[in-house]
Parts: C-alpha cells; structure tokens; sequence
C-alpha cells in the first residue's frame, strides 16, 4: 500500500482573508519523476480577484508498510499529465 507525506511547504501571505470570504484555489503539478510531486497553488479572494497567498509543496509517495520512498507508478503519473 502506498500513501504520500509532506516533504516540504511553503507559503507567502500576500492578502488576508476573513472568514466569510468566497475564495478561489487554483492547482497545478509543477513537476513529477521519481518518488517526489510539487504541486503548487494560488489561492484568490474571489472579488477584486487577487492573490491572497501563493505557494508549493512537495510530497514524497511512500510505501505505507516500512516508511521508505518508493517511485510513483507510471500509472498515476500517467493519470495526472497532461
């Protein structure tokens, strides 16, 4: 069984938000090979329509059963690319 963990993330606040707040998410793989994806996202207020906070991060896919890193299947790298 696999699964994926946070390796890394990063966030840069541009924008706040409160609650009550109709926003926008917007996400796309930026780069995928080996064990690890980096997705990156954009999150917008969704009037005036501005960026509120942009960032990435990076997961590892691993095997459940020991903990170690184990390569993406060609299957889902297949089902993710466009």
């Amino acid at each position: 069984m696999l699964g994926w963990v946070v390796k890394k993330c990063s966030i840069e606040f541009k924008r706040p938000l409160v609650l009550g707040d109709t926003i926008i998410v917007r996400t796309w793989i930026h780069a995928i090979g080996g064990s690890e994806v980096h997705v990156h996202f954009e999150i917008y207020k969704k009037e005036p329509r501005k960026i509120s906070a942009d960032g990435y991060f990076e997961y590892t896919m691993i095997n459940i059963k020991t903990g170690r890193a184990e390569p993406i299947p060609q299957h889902i790298i297949d089902h993710y690319s466009v």
